[in-house]
């Protein structure tokens, strides 16, 4: 069936490097993103590193009322119960994070704590 015999590459690593960096780095141009970022702005003009608002908070944390928890155990309604007892704790908190590029380890592990 012409399957290989052997499970080392008959090919020089330079050659198969070459190939596949040609391949690889050339750009698609049948892919149109277009359709998914809608964002309009100059990428330099520091809109993308804004300071995060309330309203977009508000905006995030309206959505499926039935939304899984997160690696983190906090359910949606614990979300809004944070944000509603302070609504710039979280938009403070999330630009930070933004700014920093950092999201705390904490936030990508799931609870050690007991369920309530």
């Amino acid at each position: 069936m012409g399957a290989p015999t052997s499970s080392t590459c008959p090919l020089p690593k330079e050659e198969l490097e070459t190939c596949f960096r040609e391949k690889l780095s050339a750009p698609n141009k049948k892919s149109n993103i277009n359709k998914y970022a809608s964002y309009t702005g100059k990428v330099g003009d520091g809109s993308l590193m804004k300071s995060i608002e309330v309203e977009e908070v508000e905006a995030a944390i309206g959505i499926d009322e039935n939304s899984a928890a997160g690696p983190d155990s906090l359910k949606l309604q614990d979300i809004r119960t944070i944000h509603e007892q302070e609504e710039t704790g979280l938009p403070r908190l999330f630009s930070l994070w933004l700014k920093s590029s950092t999201i705390p380890d904490s936030l990508k592990k799931e609870s050690n704590c007991p369920d309530s």
